[in-house]
């Protein structure tokens, strides 16, 4: 449950790098800059001018974290609800971070005025319609990369710490290991998430990394379909269209409506929307 974590360190770096764009096409300090009495850009943040530097900091940045937190904990066997609560927590504790207005990352207000992205202006319909494609592309990309790693012998390793982690580590396998794998890959695949959505909202504030966007995450797969790639995205796609509309139709009944729709697909459907799609195939 701790994918915000990962997901805010990868917006806030695109956020850094926007900043930059800003500041070198106004050569005007971001308004939370001039609040804080500031006179130059900080030296701190000006290595994320250039967007693929700041694509791999943010990567490099993800993984780190992720390794940290996750060596700590596979190798001391914390599995589970355990590890779940230690990944919210730490999100929880991000987030009051980034509240801190003396941390100069924006506070409560985030990170905003952004105008440029590798030279087109975010405020044109056709850069965002090309952010949303590019988007596509890059779930795409990641779908045929991850769907070919959970064949291969990874893959299948990955599949027996799942199913049996006790009777993997006795026949020598360092369980850890693969379970640090994958947590460090989740991380990567999540700061990508947050540098594409960045751009596309023109904020980044400290509530993206709230605890209810990794319980979101968890929802999505639940509904889609744990254990499988296609359910993971089934499940996102679907509660983001059904959000987008409710919440413009009727604001106040949505958390109701998403609780209902969970607890209606657990119950009935233990393998989500595509795991249901695939017994319905297989009866007929």
């Amino acid at each position: 449950l701790g994918h915000g974590i990962f997901f805010g360190i990868g917006g806030y770096v695109m956020g850094f790098h926007l900043l930059n764009a800003a500041y070198a096409d106004t050569q005007v300090l971001p308004d939370f800059m001039q609040f804080m009495g500031w006179s130059t850009f900080p030296t701190a943040l000006q290595p994320f001018a250039e967007l693929p530097v700041a694509v791999l900091l943010g990567l490099a940045l993800a993984v780190l974290v992720g390794g940290v937190v996750g060596l700590a904990a596979f190798r001391s066997r914390i599995n589970g609800v355990y590890f779940s609560i230690i990944t919210q927590a730490l999100t929880y504790a991000l987030m009051l971070l980034l509240f801190n207005n003396d941390l100069g990352l924006g506070g409560n207000n985030g990170l905003t005025g952004f105008t440029l992205l590798a030279g087109f202006d975010l405020a044109q319909e056709s850069t965002q319609v090309g952010l949303a494609s590019l988007s596509a592309a890059v779930l795409a990309t990641v779908f045929f990369l991850l769907r070919w790693l959970a064949q291969s012998s990874f893959g299948q390793a990955m599949v027996a710490v799942r199913d049996d982690e006790a009777r993997l580590r006795f026949l020598g396998f360092r369980t850890d290991r693969i379970k640090l794998a994958a947590w460090c890959l989740s991380a990567a695949v999540a700061a990508l998430a947050g540098m594409l959505y960045v751009p596309q909202v023109g904020i980044i504030k400290p509530g993206i990394v709230s605890p209810w966007l990794s319980v979101g995450v968890a929802v999505w797969v639940a509904i889609g379909g744990r254990g499988t790639l296609t359910g993971a995205v089934l499940g996102a796609v679907v509660i983001s269209c059904l959000k987008f509309w409710l919440s413009a139709e009727i604001p106040s009944a949505w958390p109701f409506v998403l609780a209902g729709i969970t607890l209606l697909i657990t119950v009935t459907l233990q393998n989500g929307l595509w795991g249901g799609l695939q017994q319905l195939r297989a009866r007929r």
